[in-house]
């Protein structure tokens, strides 16, 4: 079954006959190659972030290969900051615990 459409409708590109009814078989296929065109569009970006954290990866360990003494020096700060961060984490969970026992 076919529907009828206005003169100046947007859905009249789906109509692929051109005898004004847009059929359910062409609002299908007009869906699906939506789709299509926004999963390929999902898959480009999830590319270029991929290219991006894998080029920052690769930054990384050149600038860490090139300068050691720098190297040392951001780990050592990466590893404050992550014990840090989990002290913290510590900190609260055992407040979280002690305020359940309350």
């Amino acid at each position: 079954m076919g529907k009828t459409l206005q003169k100046d409708s947007i859905y009249n590109q789906f109509d692929e006959d051109g005898d004004g009814i847009v059929t359910d078989e062409e609002m299908a296929k007009a869906e699906r190659m939506l789709q299509i065109e926004n999963d390929d569009k999902k898959q480009d970006a999830q590319r270029g972030m991929a290219w991006f954290a894998l080029g920052g990866c690769f930054s990384i360990l050149l600038l860490l290969l090139l300068h050691l003494s720098l190297g040392k020096r951001l780990l050592l700060v990466c590893s404050r900051i992550l014990h840090q961060h989990t002290l913290y984490q510590w900190q609260q969970s055992l407040l979280h615990s002690m305020q359940r026992k309350d």
